[in-house]
């Protein structure tokens, strides 16, 4: 076993990232890196009692380019006997649509089409190839940007059914086994990214900084992990003082809790309870959480205006938060409004492949078999109504009043919905028809995503 594949096994090992019997799907271009997670899992799948198969996602971009890219990705399976697909999304209708960077969409759209896959041949879990290297470029770059801890985290190695083997690995390490193998790969030409920060970190900074200590990759690398175990310990301490200080409004933080928290600690409350709501906090920086921290002082109606279209406001006791423009999505997933907003991302699974029910509030499990149709994400519309015990029904608005939503943020509260039933309106519960019982056979796991 090369010393390359030790490190993969241990990684895998060391975060539980596949159990035995799991069916792991690789996101394969057929670069450099996706090339050997693909030999990796491959060579181990025996050890680790997995399977594996491979999805080339064609981006519609590049032309002749990406066609060749696609082929040789499927004549590289098909000599290994690796399960293998292709999905076709179009990037630039995406760019088009939501006026993203067609690097951007070109993300989505993968780990989209991934996800879908993944739920087509019953993958359990799906391993894409970021490397030591992304690692630390994520962490130069979040620290230029002042980003907090979890920024400088870099890049998690699991989250949800994502898992990332070759984190601990760099590039270069990557290439020397591929060499050492023989092997050809397809020029990864993601390394040219359109954002010119990260083109300046990659080709110049990582490399400057290498000249100085070779192993700067390493330590870069490792310290970003160090400072995700802080980041996690922190969290959990945030959930807690929120699980035990209710806000008088459930659409915000107390204010006095907020006040009488350390000074770190108050940032991560802000971070939790949106995150936790599904609010996305991808430009979010920490001068943006002290800011909004510092309204708890404030007269009642002081507010400021936050990345994704978020509003902060402090009211009698609380300070709340909301959408603008109430962005969201109706139940046909137009988008109406061009605030972001988390996306719905499910998996079906067994009752033992689950385990254990997650303990978040933006992930939640419901009896697949009770559900009707497709779970959407949206706000309120007319006729909805949600279980407030099984087969016992309340108008969603007469529920909303009982529960002392103010009138103006009920347009604004997200919900999921199968047609006009309410499975769950996020942040404050679910409905009780779809809830998991000891005859539920088959579970589906509906998580937001405000952030990759």
């Amino acid at each position: 076993m090369s010393r390359l594949q030790e490190t993969v096994l241990r990684t895998i090992r060391k975060y539980e990232m596949i159990r035995p019997g799991d069916c792991v799907l690789v996101g394969f271009s057929g670069g450099a890196d996706s090339l050997c997670l693909l030999v990796m899992l491959r060579d181990l799948s025996e050890e680790l009692s997995c399977t594996v198969s491979a999805l080339h996602v064609h981006h519609g971009l590049r032309g002749e380019r990406a066609d060749r890219d696609a082929e040789f990705c499927r004549e590289y399976c098909e000599k290994e006997k690796i399960p293998f697909s292709v999905r076709c999304v179009d990037t630039m209708a995406r760019v088009k649509a939501k006026g993203e960077s067609a690097e951007e969409a070109a993300r989505q759209l993968r780990y989209e089409a991934l996800s879908l896959e993944a739920a087509r041949i019953g993958a359990q879990r799906i391993a894409v190839a970021h490397h030591e290297n992304d690692s630390a470029e994520t962490f130069l770059f979040n620290l230029i940007r002042g980003s907090g801890l979890r920024g400088l985290s870099g890049i998690p190695p699991v989250r949800g059914n994502i898992i990332r083997p070759l984190l601990f690995v760099t590039k270069q390490e990557i290439l020397s086994e591929l060499y050492s193998r023989k092997l050809a790969f397809c020029e990864d030409e993601t390394n040219d990214s359109d954002d010119p920060s990260r083109n300046l970190i990659r080709h110049y900074a990582l490399p400057a900084l290498t000249s100085v200590r070779a192993d700067a990759v390493k330590k870069i690398a490792g310290t970003g992990a160090y400072l995700s175990e802080v980041e996690e310990y922190l969290t959990e301490e945030a959930r807690k003082i929120l699980r035990s200080h209710p806000a008088g409004d459930p659409s915000g933080i107390d204010a006095g809790t907020l006040l009488s928290s350390p000074p770190i600690l108050r940032e991560y409350l802000i971070a939790v309870f949106l995150r936790d709501r599904g609010f996305s906090m991808k430009d979010f920086t920490r001068e943006h959480l002290q800011k909004t921290s510092g309204l708890a002082e404030l007269d009642v109606g002081k507010g400021i205006d936050l990345p994704g279209g978020i509003r902060a406001e402090k009211t009698y006791g609380s300070v709340v938060f909301f959408r603008k423009n109430g962005g969201t999505r109706t139940a046909d997933g137009e988008q109406f409004s061009e605030n972001p907003v988390p996306e719905l991302r499910t998996r079906i699974l067994s009752r033992e492949e689950i385990g254990f029910f997650p303990e978040k509030e933006y992930t939640k499990c419901f009896d697949y078999d009770k559900i009707n149709g497709s779970p959407v994400l949206r706000t309120r519309l007319p006729g909805d109504r949600i279980a407030v015990a099984p087969g016992k029904h309340k108008k969603l608005s007469d529920w909303m009043i009982d529960e002392k939503i103010p009138k103006a943020q009920r347009d604004r509260v997200l919900l999921v919905a199968d047609g006009q039933d309410i499975l769950w309106v996020v942040g404050y519960r679910m409905g009780a028809d779809a809830k998991i019982t000891g005859d539920t056979v088959r579970i589906l796991e509906i998580c937001l995503y405000g952030e990759e």
